[in-house]
Formats: C-alpha cells, sequence, structure tokens
C-alpha cells in the first residue's frame, strides 16, 4: 500500500496570521515605545559639535526636493525612502543597530527643519504626532526591526536543535511583516503628502485613520481568539 507524506501548510495561511498576532503584536508594541522614547528624547537634545550644520544641509535638500516634485512624486519619493530603511531593519543582527541610527538621524532632520523655520523642536514634534501618517510609519519601522529579532532567534534555535519546521515558520511570519509594511508605509506615503497638501484641514485625515485602526482591531481580535462583545464564543 502506498503512502502519501503529510501535506506541509502553506508558508502564508491563517495560522501565519493567527501567530503574528500572538506572538508579535507584544513585542511590536514594545519596539514601538522604545522608538518613541529614543525619537522624542534625541530630537530634545541640543546638537553636539558640527552636527547642526550637517542636518540642516541635509534637512534642506530634503525640503527642496519634495517641494519639486509633484504630489504623486512626493509619494514615490517617501515611500521609496522609508522602505529602503524598513528593509534593512529586517536584517537579523544588523537591522536592530540600523534601527537606532535612522531613528537618530530622522530626530535630528527633524530639530534641524525647526532651527532652519525658527521653530521649537518641542513644538514640531507635537505637530508630526498629530498627525496620523506618524502613527503609521513609526509602527511600520516597528514591525520590520521586530521580526528582524524573530528571525536571528528562531535561526538560533534552528542551528542548536533542528527543530522541525522552525525555518519554515519564521519565513511566512517574515512575508507577512513584509507585506505589512509596505502597505503600511504606501498608505502612510500618501497620507503625509496629502495632510502638506490639504494644510491646517490635513487634520481630516484622521477620519480614515480611524477606519484603518478599526479594521485592524477587527482583525485582530479574529485571529487572536479574544471573545467578540455580547457573545459567549471566540471569534474563530
Amino acid at each position: 500500500m502506498e503512502t502519501t507524506e503529510p501535506r506541509r501548510p502553506a508558508i502564508l495561511s491563517e495560522e501565519t496570521v493567527r501567530h503574528f498576532v500572538r506572538r508579535g503584536l507584544r513585542v511590536v508594541a514594545i519596539v514601538f515605545l522604545i522608538e518613541l522614547v529614543l525619537f522624542v528624547t534625541t530630537a530634545s537634545v541640543p546638537f553636539f559639535s558640527g552636527e547642526q550644520q550637517w542636518y540642516s544641509e541635509n534637512a534642506e535638500q530634503i525640503v527642496n526636493r519634495l517641494s519639486g516634485a509633484t504630489p504623486l512624486g512626493q509619494v514615490v519619493e517617501i515611500f521609496g525612502n522609508n522602505i529602503r530603511v524598513a528593509l534593512i531593519e529586517f536584517i537579523p543582527g544588523f537591522g536592530p543597530v540600523f534601527f537606532g541610527a535612522s531613528i537618530y538621524q530622522t530626530a535630528r532632520i527633524t530639530q534641524a527643519i525647526a532651527v532652519n523655520l525658527n521653530f521649537p523642536a518641542q513644538l514640531l514634534l507635537v505637530i508630526l504626532f498629530l498627525l496620523p501618517h506618524s502613527w503609521l510609519e513609526l509602527p511600520a519601522y516597528a514591525i520590520s526591526t521586530s521580526e528582524g529579532i524573530f528571525l536571528l532567534y528562531s535561526a538560533a534555535r534552528w542551528l542548536a536543535s533542528r527543530e522541525p519546521g522552525r525555518m519554515r515558520m519564521e519565513m511566512g511570519q517574515l512575508l507577512l511583516s513584509i507585506i505589512l509594511v509596505i502597505v503600511t508605509l504606501g498608505v502612510a506615503a500618501i497620507f503625509e503628502v496629502t495632510e502638506v497638501q490639504l494644510g491646517l484641514t490635513g487634520l481630516a485625515m484622521w477620519a480614515p485613520f480611524g477606519l484603518i485602526v478599526a479594521i485592524a482591531l477587527l482583525l485582530k481580535r479574529k485571529y487572536s481568539g479574544e471573545r467578540l462583545p455580547g457573545s459567549s464564543v471566540t471569534a474563530q
């Protein structure tokens, strides 16, 4: 009698999403909080000797490059830069180091833009955090850095114990994380350009942001097995 090998689950499946929700979100939240603290702290500390001129020149170049582009060109420019940073942060071992360096550079450039505009850096930070694109962009970097950490951990476990299926499972998590980061940064770039185009009414972008958050919470509830409100059964 012939026997057939058990069918292996697809790398990207419902179980992949469940595993991401149950395992990954806590670590992503911790990395995100660290990111916020580092960003705000760095942008609030005075420049070291020679830093201000260098970052001011970089900030001016960025502003000039974006102001000379069409809205679509701005979206492409912002997304291209941000996705390049996020993909590097996926690299095991090196990713968290680059994550820290990227936060430092972004905070310093933000601070330099504030100086160039004769604006208090803290006030510019408040404005940034009042705009929804910041709450899409920063978590995306936390996702990529967290998955880089998980990937390194899984590789070490696999090499140490040859745990069957360990790296296959992690490849599913990596693929899902890359998809999430690409989509999130793409939406964040569209939001950022739209907010600038709308000026003060850019705060209206909180409406579509709220819809995105509502969808994300519903998906989290579904895949984490949490109980639905008013129901005696868990979400399936």
